[in-house]
């Protein structure tokens, strides 16, 4: 299209709000599939910001009450309420950040039998329906979804100028958007109305007489064709109207039931196999689809009566073995919380993407209204560290895998990143779970969804649970989202070496989830509690002592200097009132400045710190001891600097905060410390350094993964001293905050597996921020930066 061509018509459009002729409708769509098919071809997925000026919109009046509104009636930047679009797909449409399609107005007919305009002058626009398929990237056909000819019913169109300076249609909820078959003739809002000769689609009559004309037999046998074909949702749609011939065909019910268990519709399967086994009890193949929807629908207990009594007519079949076996796991897992971390590991490895099978477990904790924050989760009975307090699968997640391939575009200057894309597409997935399994809406709007939007029950308690509101779903991920910690799998990454290159512990990395017991958990930054995740589900362990009817907190983000912590705060209207920030409000302002300018300073020499110059270690020396002055004097770790002593000191395991785990900006610059020591072969003053951060570190957030790296490089450096008794009290340490966060006996790191010493030949092995530290028993110390 020539630009001066283009400046015209945005002109019209900005000066009379008048749409793009049916031409420039259809070359505006073909260019934007032929650039997608030339991206495709490169094996590009695009991505891109949404241009909106408002809040997603969902209608909450029922269809049956919208009166018709036509494509010429809509105004610019209005939400039409009460109103609903009927419109037709003329295109193939396309798909780029929304589903594409040009659409065009139905022709009303006169009294006299005759149209009241030709096909030239429909009106016709373009309609973006965001959310409307649950995958990534660009498509240039999405035809399977939306067919040429669908005729379409838009509830509450939103009619605004799009980014490109055109108008269009938008329509942010799925649920807003009703297809109509080829065979609905009798709507109220289709009466009177015909459509163009544009397109040799009929409807009506024709269609149903030809299928009205089908047996219950031959819907059976079309209905299993889709099934072979996956096409599910086609299927389920046949079997329907083979029912509605001829209602209690068991068989029909059967296969309707396997259909929506493909779909994981798990509750209208259970239905339906319900239902054909009060026809023909005794059917095997029915009864496992009712155990398997049973077993979808976490009702572990009763899948597993089901499946027992059928193994005893059915002892050879693997399949009802292997399910039955699941479901005994499943019960163990949902009753007593017992899990096999590793294996859960291992299956999140191997599984593309890793949703998992598990059951949910709810220990001594439940939800109550907590003073001053709305509703948190207490403990139900006094709780030890390590104690499992919950496992929950996400209510939806989206992994980083399935953006890998998407290509990051700048939009206006505005960086675009993957923790943005995520979140979209989470939005996207929880709207279609709730269009597909309406009875969860429920727990799902009961969450907190920010200050804007009124807690769900108040606002309307008799609303529809199977409603899609869009904007309480973006207000419940922004306020209740998790991005989970990559720093989780490292301890089992360690596990996994392979002869291939394998970044399992970088999995996570731009994915996100929503779990809805968890998000109850409020924020503490010296929590008691802390969670991991691995592939869709999150473990949570308590990591102290938990009183009963004590509050169960977790940490949000990495611990950090109080006015950082305090900024990631201020979003969530929460001021934290833990020991930590009591005590950092309560110093005096100079002691703040000071520290912030210590740590500038520090971070000027972060790069050259990384070349291992030894010119470096008295000047981070210099800030460590300037640090300290900062802060209230404690009394420093004991060490043993020689080999000749055999005491072992104690070692605090952090089941309390104590003071000088309050002075958390000396953790960084010590961290550097102790690894240029190391590079140097100061062997005793990295030994010192690291025994400090050891008693620096609080048992909570990110530093619990740092704890237990810092114990083994302390066993480490006591091996290459030859004191081997305190050497393995410090393993038996490391192994012990291992146990704390995976559970016992789970997780435990390569060092600890068959490592025996004497041989003089053995490596321990520890990580410690960033590097991966070697000792042979009696040899200098090694070591090199590890590849992130």
């Amino acid at each position: 299209m020539d630009p001066f061509e283009l400046l015209f018509e945005q002109l019209l459009i900005s000066q009379q709000g008048r749409r793009l002729s049916r031409h420039l409708l259809f070359e505006k769509h073909k260019r934007s599939v032929a650039h997608i098919i030339t991206e495709q071809h490169n094996d590009i997925i695009n991505a891109s910001y949404t241009v909106t000026d408002s809040s997603p919109h969902s209608a909450k009046t029922p269809l049956d009450s919208l009166k018709r509104i036509t494509l010429s009636e809509l105004c610019l930047d209005t939400v039409h309420h009460g109103r609903v679009l009927v419109c037709r797909n003329i295109v193939k449409p396309f798909k780029m950040n929304a589903v594409q399609l040009i659409v065009e107005d139905p022709i009303v007919e006169t009294g006299t039998g005759n149209s009241s305009a030709t096909d030239s002058e429909v009106v016709a626009d373009r309609l973006s329906l965001y959310n409307f398929v649950n995958f990534v990237g660009w498509r240039s056909d999405v035809s399977d979804c939306l067919p040429v000819g669908a005729r379409l019913l838009i509830k509450e169109p939103y009619y605004k100028m799009a980014a490109d300076k055109f108008p269009m249609v938008r329509c942010d909820n799925p649920g807003d958007v009703i297809i109509l078959s080829n065979e609905q003739v009798d709507m109220p809002l289709l009466n009177g109305l015909k459509w163009s000769d544009a397109l040799k689609i009929s409807y009506g009559p024709v269609q149903a007489a030809k299928f009205e004309s089908s047996t219950p037999d031959q819907l059976r046998f079309k209905g299993n064709e889709k099934v072979k074909h996956k096409e599910y949702a086609s299927a389920i749609a046949i079997y329907t109207q083979a029912l509605a011939l001829e209602p209690n065909n068991a068989i029909v019910l059967s296969n309707r039931a396997q259909a929506h268990l493909e779909l994981q519709q798990f509750r209208q399967a259970l239905k339906d196999a319900d239902l054909a086994l009060t026809i023909e009890a005794g059917n095997i193949k029915t009864r496992f689809r009712q155990a398997k929807a049973l077993y979808g629908m976490k009702r572990y207990q009763e899948a597993g009566g089901v499946l027992r009594d059928l193994l005893q007519a059915n002892a050879t079949n693997t399949g009802i073995q292997d399910t039955f076996r699941r479901t005994l796991e499943r019960i163990v897992e949902q009753q007593f919380g017992r899990y096999k971390v590793l294996d859960v590991f291992q299956e999140a490895r191997l599984t593309h993407p890793p949703r998992l099978d598990h059951a949910d477990y709810v220990g001594p904790v439940h939800v109550v209204q907590v003073a001053g924050k709305g509703r948190g989760i207490v403990a139900t009975q006094d709780v030890r560290p390590g104690t499992l307090l919950m496992c929950s699968k996400a209510y939806a997640m989206v992994f980083k895998e399935e953006l890998a391939k998407v290509h990051i575009r700048h939009i206006d200057d505005l960086p675009m990143h993957k923790n943005y894309l995520s979140k979209t597409h989470l939005i996207t997935k929880i709207a279609h779970r709730v269009q597909q399994e309406p009875w969860t809406t429920r727990e799902l709007y009961d969450l907190y969804a920010g200050v804007d939007l009124p807690p769900f029950i108040d606002q309307n308690p008799e609303i529809e649970g199977s409603q899609i509101d869009m904007a309480r779903i973006e207000g419940i991920i922004l306020a209740n989202c998790f991005k989970p910690d990559n720093d989780s799998w490292k301890p089992f990454a360690e596990l996994m070496v392979t002869s291939e290159e394998d970044e399992v512990h970088n999995k996570l990395d731009g994915s996100a989830g929503l779990w809805i017991l968890p998000s109850y958990i409020n924020h503490s930054c010296v929590a008691n509690a802390h969670p991991i995740i691995i592939g869709d589900l999150m473990f949570i362990r308590a990591f102290r002592d938990i009183a009963k009817d004590e509050e169960v907190c977790i940490s949000y983000f990495p611990l950090s200097p109080y006015q950082e912590r305090k900024e990631r705060l201020q979003p969530r209207k929460f001021d934290c009132q833990c020991p930590l920030c009591e005590f950092e409000r309560s110093e005096p302002a100079a002691k703040h400045t000071r520290r912030h300018q210590l740590l500038e300073d520090f971070g000027k020499l972060v790069p050259k710190i990384g070349t291992g110059s030894a010119d470096m270690i008295p000047r981070v020396e210099s800030i460590v001891s300037d640090l300290r002055k900062t802060y209230p004097s404690v009394i420093p770790p004991k060490t043993e600097g020689s080999r000749k002593k055999k005491k072992s000191p104690k070692v605090d395991l952090g089941t309390s905060i104590l003071p000088q785990q309050f002075r958390l900006a000396l953790i960084n610059p010590l961290d550097h410390l102790g690894r240029l020591y190391l590079l140097h072969n100061h062997r005793e003053q990295a030994l010192q350094v690291f025994l400090e951060l050891f008693g620096l570190m609080p048992r909570c957030g990110d530093m619990v993964q740092k704890r237990m790296g810092y114990a083994l490089a302390i066993s480490s450096e006591y091996e290459a001293l030859g004191l081997l008794g305190t050497r393995n009290q410090w393993v038996d340490v490391s192994k012990k905050e291992s146990e704390l966060m995976y559970g016992e006996d789970e997780g435990t790191p390569l060092s600890w597996r068959g490592n025996t010493l004497g041989t003089g030949n053995e490596r321990t092995c520890a990580n410690v921020s960033g590097f991966r530290i070697e000792t042979p028993l009696n040899n200098p110390v090694v070591a090199r930066r590890r590849e992130e």
